[in-house]
């Protein structure tokens, strides 16, 4: 699975893995050889999961992909919007 997301961590992948079995969205099986070794497989809740994950996916490439910008910055109309807010919103 490492080799799929490199840019994570042993430990964090763990981690995510270990949420996703208590949420019964995957299922751990440990083979009892040496080295040991372990496999993971969604389970039927994590299947129907599925489409959503896979949308998600194509929206963060989509993103990635867009050109990095700066915020813009505030303009002074809206600076003065701000500060014209009646103290009784302030409480």
């Amino acid at each position: 699975m490492l080799i799929h997301v490199p840019e994570i961590s042993q430990r964090m992948l763990t981690l995510d893995l270990r949420a996703l079995e208590q949420a019964s969205l995957v299922r751990r099986t440990v083979f009892a050889e040496v080295p040991v070794k372990v496999e993971y497989q969604l389970t039927q809740d994590g299947e129907r999961l599925r489409p959503v994950v896979e949308v998600m996916r194509e929206f963060g490439l989509w993103l990635k992909s867009r050109p990095q910008c700066e915020p813009d910055a505030p303009q002074p109309a809206t600076v003065k919007a701000m500060h014209a807010v009646p103290s009784s919103l302030d409480d």
